[in-house]
């Protein structure tokens, strides 16, 4: 958590957020290329949801085209229509938990993570949206 210095004064926050390796290859994201972020601390997890759906470009079908390309990987996941695969099927989560869609960074920083460093949040695939899809 960074303080002050946002725009019109509005608390920014520096966090990490990486694909989770899974157990489960189905429930996997590719990696972002920058997982360091800086933005208002009030961004909440549902914007980082449409982040992710926005840069792995899940709307289209996955990154860099399908998630599915990788062969073999994640190859049942994608979604009949298009491989389009929905913001809902986004799961972020903190010190390995999911968190709700209506939690801001700080709140986030502040009682759950409760770290010195960065605040790291993971993300994947909801096991609900992947055992749907399989």
């Amino acid at each position: 958590y960074t303080g002050g210095g946002g725009v019109g004064g509005e608390p920014q926050i520096e966090f990490v957020l990486k694909a989770e390796e899974c157990l489960d290859p189905y429930c996997e994201l590719p990696q972002i290329t920058k997982p360091v972020l800086c933005t208002s601390g009030r961004f909440k997890i549902m914007d980082c949801k449409k982040y992710l759906h926005e840069v792995l470009k899940l709307g289209e079908g996955g990154a860099g085209g399908s998630i599915g390309s990788v062969p073999g990987k994640n190859d049942d996941v994608n979604d009949k229509n298009n491989n389009r695969i929905p913001e809902t099927a986004v799961e972020i989560r903190c010190n390995g938990s999911p968190v709700g869609n209506e939690l801001s960074l700080t709140f986030i920083a502040r009682t759950i993570w409760c770290d010195e460093g960065l605040l790291n949040l993971t993300y994947r695939l909801s096991e609900d949206y992947v055992y749907t899809k399989r």
